[in-house]
């Protein structure tokens, strides 16, 4: 009877202990997070990714996972695996940040300078050789400059920079043609690129359409169109070069996908980084966020770019640490 007993406590107890070792938060988290991309991310196909491969790459190695910050790693490691500089984790205690996106993934425009700074001393120097005037801040994240014939804008940032935008252009519009440099911009917000865009053309059409995938299917929403229309008292229609690099993206990316094919614009540099949807957010049952893109962009004649970039008309790059070669080109090609 004893033994008997001791069967049924046995067959009771094996069920307890199986639970409790079921009951991993550490996996449940990773199996969440992977979930949550698996159903609503919209772009696995663009980016080449077999998300369910990547699941099986990292679920193994959670039997060596011991605390937070090593699944935090563990997820950022996965995530990575998309290369989407929209895609993010969020540890939203520490502020911790991982980003799927690196640009040691890519060969980038700074590739040959130490910093952003480097960068741009090369570039305005090669102006000042070329006769164009101190470069000037005319408000923050946009500057200009001018020589006898030509404009320069830097602008560097596509989010509140309308107003510097158009005060720059106010002073170059005079000139036989104009550099708009977007090289190092990383984006911004709709409303501000279409502003712009809309003080370079005379004429409403359709820039662009986006789609957004409905979560857990593999189904996506109606295609919304988006125009760039005229905009501000003039419109500047004599030549611009368009600079553009690996640096160029999201709201900038669009920027150029708007202007791509304008009979006055040409652009020059390298492809765009191609990271041209919008952001989602949600979070985790542990609290972290994620940001994820849920969006895809096409060109008016339906080509998807994300993750491969918007290539230029006249490709030019600045490897050379004494003088800015995309900025050379850009000015032989408006005074030829």
């Amino acid at each position: 009877m004893l033994n008997l007993w001791k069967i049924i406590i046995l067959f009771l107890f094996v069920p307890m202990v199986s639970c409790a070792q079921e009951h991993d938060p550490n996996r449940e988290t990773f199996n969440e997070l992977w979930a949550l991309l698996d159903e609503r991310y919209s772009l696995f196909e663009a980016r080449g990714v077999d998300w369910q491969a990547v699941k099986e790459k990292y679920k193994p190695q959670l039997n060596d996972i011991g605390t937070e910050q090593e699944l935090f790693d563990l997820c950022c490691q996965m995530i990575s695996e998309l290369n989407d500089g929209h895609t993010s984790l969020i540890d939203v205690i520490s502020d911790e940040r991982c980003n799927s996106f690196s640009f040691s993934n890519t060969p980038s425009i700074l590739g040959a300078f130490e910093s952003k700074e480097a960068f741009w001393k090369v570039s305005d120097s090669t102006l000042k050789t070329n006769g164009f005037n101190e470069l000037q801040l005319i408000d923050q994240h946009v500057f200009y400059s001018f020589n006898e014939r030509l404009g320069y804008i830097r602008l560097n940032l596509m989010s509140g920079t309308y107003r510097g935008f158009a005060k720059a252009l106010e002073l170059v519009k005079d000139k036989e043609g104009l550099i708009l440099d977007i090289r190092l911009n990383p984006g911004g917000n709709d409303e501000t690129l279409h502003r712009i865009a809309g003080r370079l053309v005379d004429e409403t059409y359709i820039s662009h359409y986006k789609e957004t995938r409905i979560a857990g299917t593999d189904q996506y929403t109606k295609l919304r169109s988006w125009k760039v229309e005229p905009e501000g008292p003039y419109q500047y229609l004599k030549s611009i070069a368009l600079l553009t690099s690996d640096f160029t993206a999201s709201a900038s990316d669009v920027f150029t996908l708007s202007l791509k094919g304008r009979s006055n614009v040409t652009i020059v540099g390298t492809p765009t980084m191609g990271a041209m949807s919008h952001v989602e957010s949600d979070r985790l049952k542990n609290g972290w966020r994620v940001n994820y893109s849920n969006k895809r962009t096409y060109s008016r004649d339906m080509v998807l770019y994300e993750g491969k970039g918007i290539p230029p008309d006249v490709y030019a790059e600045s490897t050379d640490t004494t003088k800015d070669q995309v900025i050379l080109k850009a000015i032989q090609l408006l005074q030829d």
